[in-house]
């Protein structure tokens, strides 16, 4: 999985790189360059592509190393027998210490 996102993050920072240099084309060689405006068109639809793939990804892959009760805003509050932190001292959150 961490494969995946460091080949979308480089894709993404190609497609930005490609994607500028098709714009500085743009910009000095007029704007009824068909073939770089399709390079662009191209480039952007990469770049989205890789983007919501990244997404997609840290969405599911933060979901799946939880447990159901372990996500945030569940409630949980009980002490698992060899917990360590705050909880096995005895102190609860948002209490003095």
């Amino acid at each position: 999985m961490v494969n995946l996102s460091k080949v979308c993050y480089t894709v993404c920072i190609v497609c930005i790189v490609v994607g500028t240099l098709l714009s500085i084309v743009l910009i000095w060689e007029g704007l009824n360059n068909v073939v770089a405006w399709k390079g662009l068109g191209t480039v952007t639809v990469f770049f989205f592509a890789s983007l919501i793939t990244l997404a997609v990804h840290a969405m599911f892959s933060s979901t799946l190393r939880r447990a159901p009760w372990d996500q945030p805003g569940s409630g949980r509050t009980e002490i698992e027998p060899g917990e360590r932190g705050p909880h096995a001292r005895g102190i609860r959150p948002g209490r003095d210490r």
